[in-house]
């Protein structure tokens, strides 16, 4: 998810140098970019994102923490 940081756009590249890259810490913040077509289910994809955001701690504690 979000791929290498050159084929991230400008913007893309300032907010993760503001606020880090796609990250498993599960603490503080990160930004994590993934183009999607049309259609695509927008709750899932940002579901996923946070599953790998919270790392070890979504596997400990799960959804509904």
């Amino acid at each position: 998810m979000g791929g290498s940081r050159s084929d991230n756009p400008d913007y893309v590249t300032q907010l993760q140098a503001a606020y880090g890259g796609p990250s498993e810490e599960g603490f503080g913040s990160a930004v994590f970019w993934q183009p999607m077509p049309g259609g695509d289910d927008l709750t899932q994809a940002a579901l996923s994102a946070y599953r790998t955001f919270a790392g070890k701690l979504w596997e400990q504690y799960g959804e509904p923490a």
